[in-house]
């Protein structure tokens, strides 16, 4: 990304012409490039004011309303160009989104969540509905070389959620679908989908010629052995009667032991078939109810 001003600091986008985004409600990407976007060197008083208290006075890229200092910007290429961590801010009531996005993405997510479209936070669109575009601003708050590195982009994301606890966020784990819900339109067109695949799978069992089925039997056959990394794996999420131990967080004082993945379940979500959350956070070292930290015990009973 070449900036015409090498001395800025920080970097806004202002919508001059919201009207020029939407054709008949609905978001519309053609036009976007005539509505009016500018780079700024200085974010309005209002979205500086709360970047601050929020202890984020760096932050990478921004876009709202009402910047200083205009120079002409291509939104999409420069939004795409960043991978990183982002926050959606409600100017008005300063409740936050925070959300992450790889390389390539990064646009998707701002016109997901504030311009109506694909896969953005029902919260936030509900809030940009009642609001107003205008009292919202799109902050990319840390970027990473690892553009590609999911796992990194999602620890950033962990972080923030973490530190800003946002309230607009569902799910309070970074690259987790825990606690939304889907509606009934949604479900059924998942069963549909789902069926069509479960079709082809079968359909490419019958038509899957003896040489083929030959060659996979050899691949399986000449498959390395299972690291013990991985085994650890299969045995949290697999092996029930595995022992746990709750730690608090930021600290090694246990908390309380258990007896097994139903039994924390039972304990943190008070339904012993919630075992997913508990598998999750041992496999991949995020906290539960932001609060603990689970670790597999050396030891079983």
């Amino acid at each position: 990304m070449a900036l015409l001003n090498k001395n800025l600091s920080l970097i806004c986008i202002q919508i001059t012409d919201y009207n020029l985004v939407f054709s008949n409600g609905n978001f519309n990407e053609n036009n976007i490039v005539n509505a009016g976007l500018y780079l700024t060197s200085v974010a309005s008083p209002r979205l500086k004011s709360i970047l601050i208290k929020n202890n984020l006075p760096k932050p990478i890229f921004m876009l709202e309303f009402d910047p200083i200092d205009k120079i002409n910007l291509p939104v999409k290429k420069t939004l795409n160009s960043i991978a990183g961590t982002y926050i959606c801010i409600n100017l008005i009531n300063k409740k936050l989104y925070v959300g992450s996005a790889s390389i390539n993405c990064m646009y998707r997510r701002y016109t997901g969540h504030l311009l109506k479209g694909i896969g953005g936070s029902i919260n936030v669109n509900r809030a940009v509905l009642k609001y107003g575009l205008k009292f919202f601003a799109f902050v990319v708050i840390e970027t990473t070389k690892q553009v590609k590195d999911r796992k990194e982009i999602i620890r950033i994301e962990q972080k923030y959620i973490d530190l800003l606890k946002p309230e607009y966020n569902i799910a309070k784990i970074a690259g987790s679908r825990l606690n939304t819900k889907w509606t009934l339109e949604s479900r059924n067109k998942h069963s549909i989908r789902m069926k069509e695949h479960l079709d082809k799978i079968r359909l490419l069992k019958k038509s899957t010629s003896a040489e083929t089925r030959d060659l996979l039997r050899t691949i399986a056959l000449n498959r390395p052995p299972v690291t013990a990394v991985t085994r650890n794996k299969m045995s949290i999420n697999n092996n029930k009667s595995v022992k746990i131990i709750a730690y608090l967080a930021d600290s090694n004082i246990i908390f309380r032991e258990f007896i097994s993945i139903a039994d924390a379940a039972e304990y943190f979500f008070k339904d012993r078939n919630r075992r997913g959350p508990i598998k999750y956070a041992l496999t991949n070292n995020t906290k539960i109810l932001d609060k603990y930290y689970l670790r597999k015990s050396n030891t079983k009973e």
